[in-house]
């Protein structure tokens, strides 16, 4: 029987007048269970150059992941490898009898509908790094990678995380979930629904653009002081 978290969904930002800004879609993970691994006749190193093998894999990546797995809890999985191709999850589904520990995940990555838009007054999300570590709840962290970097997804990262939850589930000797035991439902994060207008973003967006100027725009409601737009080139 394992405890596993179950990661919250991060908040949607809206404009004003509802216009989606911030949105969260599925992407494909691949994933490594370091305990499962050991319970086989194989090493992690073995199963790492199996995967090169099998899918491009980069140094880097390499690198990040064994940081990750440091950090990680016992029988934690740890991502390798995000935005698999559909070929690439055709190729480890055919492998997996023959990779111990290693599965394709499914989770929600952030994604902003108006792109450069909005970019610097959004900020954006990204991989949790050493530092942040000391800085969150780790409990309510477990199972979430990214965390709100800049703009407003890091000023209102407490409304938009939510809460975790988590299932006791009973598993095969091989890590494969057999049936859930008892599950506590992930509280979603708050969705935000700011002052900024889309179609005014856009129309000083595109007039700094335009003009091939460095500069800002900011347009304020005189009524409540709310942000209507707020760019900023480059």
């Amino acid at each position: 029987v394992q405890l596993q978290a179950v990661p919250p969904k991060r908040g949607l930002i809206y404009d004003r007048n509802g216009v989606l800004l911030a949105e969260n879609i599925p992407s494909y993970s691949l994933t490594v269970v370091k305990e499962q691994i050991k319970s086989s006749d194989k090493n992690l190193n073995e199963t790492l150059s199996e995967l090169a093998q099998l899918i491009d894999i980069r140094d880097e990546q390499i690198a990040g992941f064994k940081k990750r797995l440091y950090r990680s809890r016992p029988y934690e999985a740890v991502p390798l490898k995000s935005k698999l191709t559909e070929e690439e999850i055709a190729i480890i589904a055919v492998n997996r009898y023959r990779l111990p520990g290693v599965d394709v995940d499914a989770e929600l990555v952030r994604h902003y509908p108006l792109g450069e838009i909005f970019a610097h007054a959004l900020g954006y999300v990204g991989r949790i790094n050493e530092r942040e570590l000391t800085e969150i709840d780790l409990v309510n962290y477990t199972g979430t990678n990214e965390i709100g970097k800049i703009g407003l997804e890091k000023h209102y990262e407490k409304l938009l995380h939510g809460e975790v939850g988590y299932e006791n589930v009973e598993t095969n000797a091989r890590g494969r979930v057999l049936r859930v035991l008892e599950r506590k439902d992930p509280v979603p994060g708050t969705d935000l629904q700011l002052h900024l207008d889309a179609r005014l973003q856009k129309v000083a967006f595109d007039a700094l653009s335009m003009a091939g100027d460095r500069g800002a725009v900011v347009a304020l409601d005189p009524n409540t002081g709310g942000v209507l737009a707020l760019v900023s080139t480059p």
